[in-house]
């Protein structure tokens, strides 16, 4: 629990005392949820442990709706008195990892402005997760107590050793619970972020001297000039928020009888400097950092628990694998340690709109299941990208006691195919990564003459993900040369795109009286990807190809971005 939670926590001196967020903070985060975002609204902003409400505030000046949410009944309290100005914020009592009172997927920006070290990180970003919007961002935001004095530098190292615990004057005061949080400039969150696949990570950091060790995952962007708060100091003053730090505030409630640990430091500081005039104005740097990710879900996967019983088939099928997709405390066997980092490895370098063409987990542990079910021990796959599927494949045929290497023939258990040295490249060193190179061979080249060059092998699985014209040749030339084992099975991604829609009649497969799957994408993520008219027409011409093909019979899975699982009727 927070200090700032007791009814002894003097919320009054807290507002009067601490720093104030700079105006432009706010502007900074909007902008940054605004750019590359197709869905840029701001009518709903959430300030958790909010404290008095000062950065509630901020929000509510660029937000229609600010709720502030916070464990203190005081603190709430004094936040409401100082936001008489602001009718559109509402205050909640309520715990940053269990906000109960706010709907899923309806919050635009949430925003931990100096107490994301208060909280259970994995549960509070599972949270976050739920309440925001696709597209939503998140800010954590914060500064420490370790001061740059820019007039008498030689008090830096004082400063560090007294705030945050101030361990060094009263050994039995120990640490505040956050300590190594707050004094990494929260920087442990930034794996977990990546793991949980939250995209767009800005990590902005001043001044630039208080990060000895960057992160080579979440390097951060200088600034040149304060972007969190700003401070008009001065000896008293600085002496005044030292008293606010739970940690010295816990201190005082534990040993009334003994110094107040704030005035100590202020007393050493001010020997250090030389100085004797308590209001003498100083020129201080806090160190701060403002993290900024976003968190991506397609909006036609994402649909109100309380809508879930109007729902059609289709898209609860859609709502739960997204809610395994997303789970980043998903516990099975079936998803690679590595897949993860490969996720934020590819978003960072080839963009959001790219990354989506790699295969999400809840995908991968379906190939994995079939994998399992027809008990799998060669696999060719078309389209290699950065590695995922073939990873996927990989880990299943290791879990199945298929051995890695090269057989009789030299030829290892999977093949995947690519036109692209480079995504080849990266997709190797994946394989490293995730300890299954020995299971993969990748051939770069035109896919069509690669795959040709197989004749005579022949594959239980063959995963087609690659440019979409082609799929009818690749899918003929399979057939064609009998490389499907008996009882394998051909599956092909991607097969219900939006832009496959335009040229769905009314008539089709799936019945006249049910209209056809449509999975949405933003209009400038499938620009990105590429859904031109074009390959809507090509995967239409595909779906119906097969479909009436009297060699194979096909179940396209409503799934991801549709999922066609094709067998042969012969074989």
């Amino acid at each position: 629990m927070a200090i700032s939670s007791h009814p002894q926590y003097e919320s009054a001196s807290y507002q009067a005392c601490r720093p104030r967020y700079k105006a432009s903070l706010v502007d900074a985060i909007v902008i940054y949820h605004q750019q590359d975002n197709p869905q840029p609204a701001t009518d709903l902003g959430v300030d958790v442990a909010t404290g008095t409400g000062i950065f509630a505030r901020r929000l509510a000046t660029r937000f229609t709706k600010v709720i502030g949410t916070d464990i203190s009944a005081s603190m709430l309290e004094a936040a409401r008195a100082a936001s008489s100005e602001h009718p559109n914020i509402e205050y909640i009592e309520a715990a940053s990892e269990h906000l109960a009172a706010i709907n899923d997927h309806s919050v635009d920006v949430l925003t931990a402005a100096t107490s994301a070290h208060w909280f259970d990180p994995e549960k509070f970003l599972r949270e976050a997760q739920r309440v925001l919007k696709p597209n939503g961002t998140l800010a954590i935001i914060g500064y420490n107590g370790f001061l740059h004095f820019v007039d008498y530098p030689q008090c830096d190292k004082v400063s560090v050793s007294h705030c945050i615990g101030f361990n060094k004057l009263k050994p039995d005061l120990g640490q505040d619970s956050g300590y190594n949080l707050v004094a990494k400039m929260y920087r442990p969150y930034h794996r977990i972020l990546a793991r949980a696949k939250w995209t767009g990570i800005q990590r902005r950091i001043y001044p630039g001297t208080i990060e000895d060790e960057p992160l080579p995952d979440a390097p951060p962007i200088v600034s040149p000039e304060p972007v969190v708060v700003e401070f008009e100091a001065t000896w008293r003053k600085l002496r005044d928020v030292y008293q606010t730090m739970s940690g010295v505030v816990q201190y005082v409630q534990s040993h009334p009888n003994e110094e107040n640990p704030a005035d100590v430091a202020v007393r050493d500081l001010m020997a250090t400097a030389g100085a004797t005039d308590l209001d003498e104005k100083l020129r201080v740097q806090f160190g701060e950092s403002m993290s900024l990710p976003s968190y991506y879900t397609s909006s036609e996967t994402t649909i109100p628990v309380d809508q879930l019983k109007d729902a059609s088939p289709e898209h609860l099928r859609l709502y739960y694998a997204a809610q395994v997709s997303v789970n980043p405390n998903l516990s099975t066997p079936s998803i690679p340690a590595s897949i993860p980092k490969l996720y934020t490895d590819t978003q960072n370098t080839e963009g959001k709109h790219m990354a989506l063409m790699a295969v999400s987990e809840y995908q991968g542990m379906l190939q994995n299941f079939f994998v399992g079910l027809l008990n799998a021990k060669r696999i060719v796959e078309v389209g290699t990208f950065t590695g995922a599927s073939a990873i996927f494949f990989a880990n299943a045929l290791k879990r199945n006691g298929v051995a890695g290497g090269p057989d009789a023939n030299g030829n290892k258990p999977i093949i995947s195919l690519d036109i692209s040295e480079k995504f080849a490249d990266i997709a190797r060193k994946n394989f490293v990564a995730a300890g299954v190179d020995d299971y993969i061979d990748v051939i770069v080249g035109d896919a069509r003459e690669n795959l040709a060059s197989l004749a005579g092998q022949t594959f239980d699985i063959a995963f087609i993900d690659a440019d979409k014209p082609s799929y009818e040749a690749y899918y003929n030339t399979i057939v064609e040369n009998k490389m499907l084992a008996k009882g394998g099975l051909i599956i092909a991604d991607n097969t219900a795109f939006d832009c496959v829609t335009p040229f769905i009649g009314t008539q089709g497969p799936i019945g006249d009286d049910v209209a056809p799957l449509k999975v949405s994408f933003p209009t400038e993520m499938a620009i990105g990807l590429g859904l031109s008219e074009a390959i809507g027409r090509a995967l239409h011409n595909f779906n119906e190809y097969v479909r009436k093909d009297p060699r194979s019979e096909v179940l396209m899975l409503p799934l991801f971005t549709g999922i066609s699982l094709i067998r042969l009727l012969d074989a």
